[in-house]
């Protein structure tokens, strides 16, 4: 089990917020650097946003069993015990904006479910 810390601008204009790490981000120990990051650096780049602007992060560090954010009880955590950690960051770089990639990230941000719905 690796920590995937967030990283990026200190104080940027856009936080990206996922769920967790994937397979190549626990690998490369840095958020959004697999085919999730390829897309949303697309996504970016048509909005005429440069990633240097941007903090990435996930709620929960670690990579959960299957990549399934349910199954990280398995690892004896919770999500929400995360919940401190990620307000610290937040309130630490103040982004003018966070964008919730997730449910879990959307969760975390509004105490709501759905992302479908909010998308």
């Amino acid at each position: 089990m690796k920590f995937v810390p967030g990283f990026g601008n200190s104080h940027p204009e856009l936080m990206i917020l996922g769920d967790a790490p994937g397979y190549y981000e626990e690998q490369a120990e840095r958020p959004f650097v697999g085919p999730s990051g390829e897309i949303v650096r697309g996504m970016l780049s048509k909005a005429g946003i440069s990633p240097e602007q941007c903090f990435f992060d996930n709620v929960v560090p670690y990579r959960p069993p299957g990549n399934a954010i349910k199954r990280i009880k398995e690892l004896g955590i919770s999500v929400e015990q995360f919940y401190p950690k990620l307000l610290q960051t937040i309130n630490t770089i103040k982004p003018n904006c966070i964008l919730a990639l997730g449910n879990t990230a959307l969760k975390a941000l509004t105490c709501k479910n759905g992302i479908q719905n909010y998308r």
